[in-house]
C-alpha cells in the first residue's frame, strides 16, 4: 500500500508499506497509462502510429525496483521525483528464496505538483 494515494513531487519520496508471510525479494514495476488505438492485429499501440482502430489504454513501464523483505510488516521508500505528473499503477510481485512467485498486487497512485 502506498500512503498517501496522492503524492506531491516536492516530497521526492513516499512511503511504501506491505506485509509478507515469508521472506522474499519484492519486485516493483511502475506503469503509466497512455491512450492508444487497436492496430490490425488487435494490439494496443500508440495513437501517434496512425492506427485507426478502436480506442484502448496501454501501459508503459516508467520504472522498476526490487527490495529484499522479511516476514511481517515492511517499509520501503519510493522515489517520485523522476516521475512526471499523472496517474500510475504500481505492480508488486514477491519471489521467495526457492524462486516461487507470489500473488502480484497492484495499487494506483497519482503524482501532483
Amino acid at each position: 500500500m502506498i500512503e498517501p494515494k496522492v503524492v506531491s513531487r516536492t516530497a521526492r519520496t513516499t512511503a511504501l508499506r506491505f506485509t509478507l508471510d515469508e521472506s522474499a525479494m519484492v519486485r516493483g514495476t511502475i506503469m503509466r497509462r497512455w491512450p492508444g488505438r487497436r492496430d490490425v492485429a488487435g494490439h494496443c499501440v500508440s495513437a501517434r502510429t496512425g492506427a485507426k482502430g478502436e480506442r484502448c489504454t496501454r501501459r508503459a513501464t516508467a520504472g522498476q525496483f526490487s527490495v529484499s523483505a522479511a516476514p511481517g510488516a515492511n517499509r520501503a521508500r519510493l522515489a517520485v521525483l523522476r516521475l512526471t505528473l499523472g496517474s500510475y499503477t504500481l505492480l508488486l510481485t514477491p519471489t521467495d528464496a526457492a524462486g516461487n512467485a507470489g500473488v502480484a498486487r497492484t495499487v494506483t497512485f497519482r503524482v501532483t505538483r
